[in-house]
C-alpha cells in the first residue's frame, strides 16, 4: 500500500508566513516538495451580477484564487528541487458555464483555470492540473 504524507494549510490566509511555515515543516517531515494539491474554495454568497456586493467578489477570490497563488509562489522553489513535481488545482465545471447567481464564483474558478495554463507554460519541470470533480454537498 502506498503510504501518503501530507501537511495541512487552510487556505483562509493568504499570508507569506504561513505558507513559508508549511512548506518547511513538509521539507523537514517528508525531506522535500513534490506535490500540492490545492483544494481551496467557498461559493457563498451567491448573488446575480447585478446585487451581489464587490467584498462579496473579493471573499470568494481571496480564496479561489489569491490563497491558491500565494501557495503555489511559495512552493515553487521546492517544487523545482523535486525533479518531479507536481501541483493539482481542483477547480470546477461552473469555470465553463454561466450560472445564474454564481457570477463570482464563476469568475474565480476560471480564473484559476488561466492559472493553471500559466504554471504550465512557465514552470516546465513542474506538471500542474486543474481538474473538475462535479459538483460536491459540503455542510
Amino acid at each position: 500500500m502506498h503510504e501518503t504524507n501530507h501537511v495541512n494549510w487552510s487556505p483562509r490566509s493568504t499570508k507569506e508566513a504561513t505558507v513559508k511555515a508549511a512548506i518547511v515543516e513538509a521539507q523537514k517531515s517528508f525531506g522535500g516538495v513534490d506535490s500540492i494539491v490545492l483544494n481551496a474554495a467557498v461559493n457563498l454568497p451567491i448573488g446575480s451580477l447585478e446585487a451581489l456586493p464587490l467584498d462579496g467578489w473579493q471573499q470568494m477570490f481571496d480564496i479561489n484564487l489569491f490563497g491558491v497563488v500565494t501557495f503555489v509562489q511559495g512552493a515553487i522553489p521546492a517544487l523545482r528541487k523535486s525533479g518531479n513535481a507536481r501541483i493539482v488545482l481542483v477547480s470546477s465545471e461552473a469555470a465553463n458555464l454561466g450560472i445564474p447567481g454564481m457570477a463570482a464564483y464563476s469568475a474565480s474558478k476560471a480564473a484559476l483555470n488561466s492559472l493553471n495554463r500559466t504554471i504550465a507554460a512557465e514552470e516546465l519541470g513542474i506538471t500542474s492540473v486543474a481538474f473538475h470533480p462535479g459538483a460536491v454537498r459540503t455542510e
